[in-house]
């Protein structure tokens, strides 16, 4: 999914970030995001920059190295 919530307000967006977590439980989903709302639930996280991967790491190893709002304001 690219940005599947990029249009909507934080309240909607995390109702739908619920969702997808409930609904997709056991499923692979590749999500792509530019705000930290929609990922605050995955399992694995990949960071392109140009098109290359420069991290991969579970969400909680990415957290206590970088944090998502800290990675999110940067940029």
């Amino acid at each position: 999914m690219d940005e599947p919530t990029s249009a909507l307000d934080p309240k909607t967006e995390e109702k739908i970030a619920e969702l997808m977590h409930t609904e997709f439980k056991d499923k692979t989903v590749i999500v792509i995001a530019h705000r930290p709302a929609i990922i605050q639930k995955v399992n694995k996280i990949a960071l392109l920059e140009d098109g290359k991967i420069v991290e991969y790491s579970s969400k909680e190893d990415f957290d206590k190295k970088n944090g998502l709002e800290n990675y999110f304001n940067k940029k």
